[in-house]
Order: C-alpha cells, then sequence, then structure tokens
C-alpha cells in the first residue's frame, strides 16, 4: 500500500475514534410536579442523556425537601418553626442563618419595605376578608408601628426572634431555587439547568430559557416572553392572590411601613 495512502486510512481511523469518544450532545429535558412549597415545580436540565437528566431532577426534588424542613414556615417541625416556637435565644443551621441575614440586609436597602414580619400585617387583611371589611386605621397604624422592631435580634453567633408572627418565604424560596439549581448543575451530565418554583426561578449553566410571564389586561390576560441565561427572575401578580373585600380584589403585595 502506498505510504501516502495508508496515512490517511491511520488518519481516518483516528478521527472515528476520537467522534466515538466525545461525549453525547446534550439535549433538554423537563419535569413538572404539583405541591411543591405549595405550588407548582418546573426543572428543565440540558443532559447528555435520560439518566443523567433523572439523577438531576432526583437531586433538586432532595435539596428542596432538605431546604423546606429548615426554612418553611408552615410545616411545624421546620427548624425555623420550632426556633419561633421557642422564643429564646439559640444558635441556627448555616442554612438558616444565611437566609436571616440576607433577610436583614435586604430589610435594610429597602427601609423595610421588604419586612419578615408583613405576615402580621396579612394576618390583618386575612380577617378584614372573612369579616367583609377593611382592617381598621388603627389597626394598620399599630401594625407599622410594631414593625419598626427587627423581627429577631442577633447576639454573637444566636439569634433571638422578638415575638412578632415571621415569614420568610419571600427570599426563602429563592434561596431553595438556587441551591437546588446549584445541585442539578453537580450532576455528571448536566450542562444547564432552570429550576422554577411558582414563578421564582433560576437558570444556571449552558441553558438558556425562554419565559412566559402573564400580563393580565381588562381584556383577558396577555403573555410576555423573556429570555433568561444564567440569571434569576421573580413574578409575582394579584390575578390568583389577594384578598377580596366589599367586592373589591386587593393586592396581596403589602408595603408594612
Amino acid at each position: 500500500m502506498p505510504r501516502h495512502r495508508a496515512a490517511r486510512t491511520r488518519a481516518a481511523v483516528a478521527v472515528i475514534v476520537a467522534t466515538l469518544g466525545l461525549p453525547a450532545a446534550a439535549a433538554p429535558f423537563t419535569f413538572r410536579h404539583d405541591a411543591v412549597l405549595g405550588t407548582s415545580l418546573e426543572v428543565v436540565v440540558e443532559a447528555r442523556d435520560a439518566a443523567a437528566a433523572a439523577a438531576a431532577e432526583g437531586a433538586v426534588l432532595a435539596e428542596i425537601d432538605r431546604l423546606a424542613a429548615v426554612a418553611s414556615t408552615h410545616a411545624p417541625d421546620s427548624e425555623i418553626s420550632r426556633w419561633l416556637e421557642a422564643g429564646v435565644q439559640a444558635g441556627v443551621s448555616d442554612d438558616l442563618a444565611a437566609i436571616l441575614r440576607a433577610c436583614d440586609a435586604w430589610r435594610e436597602r429597602s427601609g423595610g419595605v421588604f419586612h419578615p414580619g408583613v405576615a402580621l400585617a396579612a394576618e390583618a387583611w386575612k380577617r378584614g376578608e372573612r369579616e367583609g371589611r377593611a382592617p381598621a386605621d388603627e389597626t394598620l397604624a399599630a401594625i407599622a408601628l410594631r414593625l419598626r422592631r427587627p423581627p429577631w435580634e442577633w447576639r454573637g453567633l444566636e439569634v433571638v426572634p422578638t415575638g412578632v408572627p415571621v415569614s420568610v418565604d419571600a427570599l426563602a424560596k429563592g434561596f431553595i431555587v438556587d441551591a437546588a439549581c446549584a445541585k442539578a448543575l453537580d450532576v455528571e451530565g448536566i450542562d444547564g439547568a432552570m429550576v422554577n418554583i411558582g414563578g421564582d426561578l433560576a437558570v444556571r449553566g449552558r441553558l438558556e430559557q425562554a419565559v412566559e410571564i402573564p400580563l393580565p389586561t381588562h381584556g383577558g390576560t396577555s403573555r410576555e416572553v423573556v429570555s433568561v441565561a444564567d440569571r434569576a427572575l421573580a413574578t409575582s401578580g394579584g390575578g390568583r392572590r389577594g384578598f377580596s373585600i366589599g367586592g373589591t380584589i386587593l393586592s396581596h403585595v403589602i408595603d408594612p411601613r
């Protein structure tokens, strides 16, 4: 065989072997679940095979369950619920401490617009909904005065609740979404991931996700589509949530000041 033909043959064999050694091209896999943190869950992963996608789904669900056991005020046996119920100074886990300190930072940065004690105001509006009348101005003023205090106080590495009803949902859900997305990316064979829990979502890795946002209008609902890559996005609206008092729907978003 001529030398140049043998060289071409060896080169062709090398190309074939190298091609067979490449990882499979990633493809998107989508998983949906209901009743996750009281809402819906959507997971999209860019995975090299179905096994990797399923492993990533399992990692996401496990991390959500783990952190819900830390930060869910709706679960009486969660870490935060047990700490609030005890009402005493105590050390908390690293995860709960990170959530509490993030709440502190946003309460300060927002001038009190964000406040975990807004649960106190929400309860007043829920009671008004049941009674068919808005809370009295004096009631709302008393709540606003009470919420000038922080919901907890740090004493070194320990923290004590101040007795205000607390909900960290507004921040904890995003914290959980970020952590769950990171767990998906830790799985071998996952190139990108999106985790969306009830409108709080994060997209990480080599994935670009089109996200539909409902826009309520007088004539119905329109939708806007945004493209999200290596970013987080949170939406909230009064289309499905709020307080109905005297035939008027009032927003569930409350300024606690």
